[in-house]
């Protein structure tokens, strides 16, 4: 077969040039990498259920500037998408096109399935290339005209007076100007003629576009690219050779139901690399390999698992869960958009099918998962994005003297993500400090302490009990304030009157505290500390809140409790609330809680109280019915540690229950402080 390139004076031999396929397949299935070579003399029917060839010049573009870029050198070979086909006798291609043209034998004809658009694009670069016979045929069921116009479509379009350049133009300018260019040449040459319908004109405008393109490459650029075009570039080549119907087969392609997915392709890959002459021995092989590539997939598609190790909600990301064990085995960039990445990295190295690997990095994470500590920490550290679930492999597999790790090693450096993410420096403190973190400038610090704190609550509570990260994952997460915080909270002389008293009890609770203290004896610098905090309140509140206390409650003594209040009692109660969310430290963790955003929202107005029975009867709603039915659409993950701090559990002698008060929040302040000190005092470290 000779080749000729348009203005080069030598044939170029393409038979020289062929390469032996690298790949071959077993019994076991029907996917192979087959090189553009090897479609010569192939006849390809394309039926009249599929969609006519639709590739614009931009996809037409995209593909030279891609196989010109592709590096035989980084990659053996350029693999293009998946062409499906089924085999045809030549009798029946005969009759579905019309024509007795074949002899028995003389060519092997298959229908397409799938893939048809790369598969004509290919066909029209070729036609571009050279002026031999196609190295393959494609015909069509009912479009004869469009079978003619392919087909001959050199000789139809290629002297043709058209030109065009990409010199000098960004590339958006080159496409919008050639698009325009490719049209009015067909409106001039084949508008109202024999040939016009709109499967030729993308013939006409992709043989045009290659045209122009190939027309600024050199001799020794062409005689390259036809090279790597023939040699190098790869269809995934799909052989189905079921009974069914090909129609049926084209609707479940395109409909997902049959998915030629990267994973598959992988497994494609591996169970062709089990190759042994022994065929009993080498089907124990493949069959082996099976089993424990289902049970990969099971285990991932168990969602508790899942979300363990994963924080994509998102079900398009992966086409299959088993593709984000394989972009962790291979390191997959980060930024790769392309879905058969890793097909590919596999298919350019046979040496890299390594099964062993991909399976210790599964029994890894699966190690991790059913070890209870190691699943929280895990867990947490990936969650919060401390640390990626590669990140953890490596350092699972390798110490800093370069040997193998020890458990308690690893579990010591998984405490170590966790601490030096709490102690970085952020403004002149450490970014998670429990005393000085607010709602207002630290909320996503807030966040990772509270969900912690959560975690810590169910390992020591609830004896053998997991946190979910599934429920936790798939719920949006707010910051609630225990305490209300907005004055337009407050609507109606009721609830001001409910508040006043509030602002008030809480200090008095404050005076109690500061008289306990200085009645104690031999006292420590956190109690020193203390009773000068107390005494700084104290003095801002006589000499600032209490005045606006005391204007707040003239007049609402003697009016009705559902009576809204004035344009002007709001803004004195908007000016009291400034100073009293510092005094209450209301923005401060101790007045904090993790809670759903739909039960935050669903908490609206409502005071402590309220708040407290609201929670509690969203708790107490069963995920499953007694009858097996699954809980209602209302029913959401609690944390724990939320529930327990409406309950007041953190709280030493309890004294009221309708109200978030001074001594509810620093109590509630300690717990967190000694649940957590394991995560920021390394000497502390306990491993429970």
């Amino acid at each position: 077969m000779l080749a000729v390139h348009k203005g080069c004076d030598r044939q170029i031999d393409l038979r020289k040039t062929k390469k032996q396929p690298q790949y071959t397949l077993t019994n076991m299935t029907n996917f192979k990498t087959k090189p553009v070579w090897e479609l010569e003399d192939y006849h390809f029917f394309i039926d009249d259920y599929q969609r006519g060839y639709k590739w614009t010049s931009v996809q037409v573009l995209d593909l030279l500037n891609d196989l010109a870029a592709y590096d035989r050198a980084r990659e053996n070979f350029y693999s293009l998408q998946p062409l499906a086909v089924k085999t045809m006798d030549v009798k029946t291609m005969d009759d579905k096109i019309g024509d007795k043209q074949f002899e028995t034998g003389t060519v092997k004809c298959f229908e397409v399935i799938d893939g048809q658009q790369r598969l004509t694009t290919i066909f029209l670069i070729l036609k571009a290339l050279s002026k031999d016979k196609d190295l393959y045929q494609i015909s069509y069921q009912t479009r004869e005209s469009s079978a003619d116009f392919l087909n001959t479509i050199r000789e139809k379009v290629g002297e043709l007076p058209f030109s065009f350049s990409f010199a000098g133009k960004k590339y958006e300018q080159a496409i919008s100007e050639l698009n325009k260019a490719l049209l009015s040449q067909w409106n001039i040459q084949f508008d109202g003629g024999t040939f016009d319908n709109i499967d030729n004109y993308h013939f006409f405008a992709a043989y045009l576009a290659i045209k122009s393109w190939l027309a600024e490459k050199d001799d020794n650029f062409k005689n390259v690219f036809i090279d790597k075009l023939l040699n190098d570039t790869h269809f995934i080549w799909y052989l189905d050779e079921s009974k069914a119907d090909a129609k049926k087969v084209f609707r479940n392609l395109n409909s997902g139901k049959i998915g030629l997915t990267n994973a598959e392709l992988i497994k494609a890959l591996f169970i062709n690399n089990l190759q042994n002459p022994n065929k009993e021995i080498q089907e124990l092989q493949q069959n082996s390999f099976a089993n424990e590539w289902d049970e990969i997939e099971q285990t991932l598609h168990n969602d508790d698992f899942w979300f363990f190790i994963n924080n994509s909600t998102d079900a398009g990301k992966y086409q299959t869960r088993i593709d984000f064990l394989f972009d962790i085995v291979i390191e997959k960039p980060s930024g790769e958009k392309d879905k058969l990445y890793t097909y590919r990295w596999y298919a350019n190295d046979e040496s890299r099918l390594d099964w062993k690997r991909v399976k210790n990095h599964f029994l890894k994470l699966r190690e991790w998962y059913n070890n209870r500590k190691w699943y929280h920490l895990v867990g947490y550290i990936i969650d919060r994005k401390f640390a990626t679930t590669k990140q953890l492999i490596d350092l699972s597999h390798v110490n800093s003297d370069g040997k193998g790790i020890s458990k308690s090693d690893f579990e010591e450096k998984l405490y170590e993500i966790i601490r030096e993410r709490f102690n970085r420096v952020k403004d002149d403190r450490a970014s998670h400090d429990l005393e000085q973190i607010t709602f207002e400038n630290d909320y996503d610090e807030v966040k990772n302490v509270l969900l912690l704190f959560n975690i810590e609550q169910y390992q020591r509570n609830v004896p053998g009990f997991r946190f979910p990260f599934k429920a936790f994952k798939n719920t949006p997460w707010t910051i609630e304030h225990i305490h209300a915080q907005n004055a337009d909270d407050i609507e109606t002389i009721g609830e001001l009157s409910s508040w006043i008293s509030d602002v008030k009890e809480i200090k008095q609770e404050i005076v109690t505290q500061k008289v306990k203290l200085e009645k104690q004896v031999n006292l420590n610098h956190p109690q020193q500390d203390e009773i000068e905090m107390l005494s700084d309140k104290l003095k801002n509140f006589n000499e600032n809140i209490g005045k606006r206390i005391e204007e707040l409650a003239i007049d609402i003594e003697q009016a009705e409790a559902s009576e809204s209040f004035s344009d002007e009692k709001r803004t004195q109660l908007k000016a009291a609330m400034e100073d009293v969310k510092e005094f209450l430290d209301v923005h401060k963790l101790g007045n904090l809680a993790l809670l759903d955003g739909p039960t935050n929202s669903g908490l609206g107005k409502k005071p402590f109280a309220q708040k407290r029975d609201y929670i509690l009867e969203k708790d107490e709603q069963p995920w499953v019915r007694a009858n097996g039915d699954k809980a209602s659409p209302s029913k959401v993950f609690i944390p724990p540690a939320t529930v327990q701090v409406f309950l007041k559990y953190y709280t030493r002698e309890v004294t009221q229950y309708d109200l978030w008060g001074y001594k509810d929040r620093t109590n509630y302040l300690s717990e967190i402080k000694n649940t957590l000190k394991p995560y920021f005092e390394k000497a502390e470290v306990k491993h429970v």
